[in-house]
């Protein structure tokens, strides 16, 4: 983990304060890829609208490619979904799914730049569910994130789908 880094909390789009809100600190927050890539310090935002959240608001890609990537399911080799009623479990396993894919790009998780998280639930304790098992993939800030609560997703029994965009260091 890196050092703690200052974000400038409350400050408007004009550049102007917002009156009651001051500059924040986030402790043990991981280096993003802008810090990998030496992004300068002006160009990396480090604005949080709340310095508690679990991810990044924005990240800025480096130069090299994007990897977009398909909805990454809780799937085997065999194509059966994993984890049948178990949101865990079948977060667990589309993370494995997504991490190969990653990988096979020469990439990890370190480099998503946006994740887009689709549970299949109508509460939010199913989500929250969900969006702490992706703690352990992440740690305690992750990249730009969306969770979203969806009615179905596409294989009978899939409860979870992770769909990323990757920065792929020039070489």
């Amino acid at each position: 983990m890196g050092e703690p880094f200052p974000i400038a909390l409350g400050t408007s789009v004009d550049g102007g304060d917002v009156a009651g809100v001051e500059a924040a600190t986030i402790g043990n927050a991981r280096p993003s890829i802008c810090e990998a890539a030496d992004v300068d310090e002006g160009e990396a935002d480090h604005v949080s609208l709340w310095p508690a959240a679990p991810y990044e608001y924005a990240r800025i890609a480096p130069a090299g490619a994007l990897l977009f990537t398909a909805g990454a399911c809780s799937l085997d080799a065999a194509g059966s979904v994993v984890g049948v009623g178990d949101i865990a479990a079948q977060t667990r396993r589309a993370v494995e799914n997504l991490d190969a894919v990653l990988a096979g790009h020469g990439v990890d998780s370190s480099h998503i730049v946006q994740l887009t998280v689709y549970v299949v639930a109508d509460q939010r304790d199913v989500l929250a569910e969900a969006w702490s098992s992706l703690g352990a993939w992440f740690g305690p800030v992750g990249p730009p994130s969306t969770l979203l609560g969806v009615a179905l997703l596409g294989y009978p029994d899939q409860l979870v789908e992770l769909v990323a965009v990757a920065a792929i260091p020039p070489a």
